[in-house]
């Protein structure tokens, strides 16, 4: 969230330096960007109820570590 405050600051001082044109380049780039917070942000929601369930569970979430150290 921090992020993306601070790139709509980076717009506004962009606006003042550079005009319009160079905003609205920006603008498009970080829309593009910003397609890839979504990515990590979909694997961790769809994976962390799993990850709490394997935590509860001390056979379910050593079972697998204990075969590794063989």
């Amino acid at each position: 969230m921090a992020i993306m405050v601070y790139v709509r600051l980076d717009m506004v001082m962009l606006k003042v330096m550079q005009g319009e044109f160079a905003v609205g380049l920006y603008a498009r780039q970080t829309r593009i960007s910003e397609v890839w917070y979504f990515i990590p942000l979909a694997i961790v929601s769809s994976v962390s109820p799993a990850i709490m369930r394997a935590k509860d569970d001390p056979d379910l979430f050593y079972g697998d570590f204990a075969s590794y150290s063989r």
